[in-house]
């Protein structure tokens, strides 16, 4: 099991512009999009918030596109970005599959 966030969709912004490919490049490392897909066939679960105020949720909708099978996102209507407290009894139960 693998709980991600929406990635960065950086290679549909890369263009003639981007003068700092050094910073293009650590962002391209660290961007779930380029990876997600060489999890399977392990599965996937995402948590986003609906109103993340960081990664619109159609990005995340992008990155779990991606995504091979066995996968799987669960959404809340949390305003925050990152890990929230109405996450947390989800993400327990995603972890508990790991040791059963």
């Amino acid at each position: 099991m693998v709980s991600v966030t929406g990635g960065y969709d950086i290679d549909s912004i890369y263009n003639a512009s981007v003068t700092d490919l050094q910073g293009y490049s650590f962002y391209k490392s660290i961007d779930p999009n380029i990876y997600i897909g060489l999890i399977s066939p392990r599965r996937v679960v995402m948590l986003h918030s609906l109103n993340d105020s960081v990664i619109p949720y159609s990005i995340a909708q992008k990155t779990f596109e991606k995504a091979g099978e066995t996968k799987s996102i669960l959404t809340f209507n949390d305003t925050k970005h990152g890990f929230t407290s109405s996450m947390r009894s989800y993400l327990e139960q995603e972890v508990a599959l790991i040791f059963n």
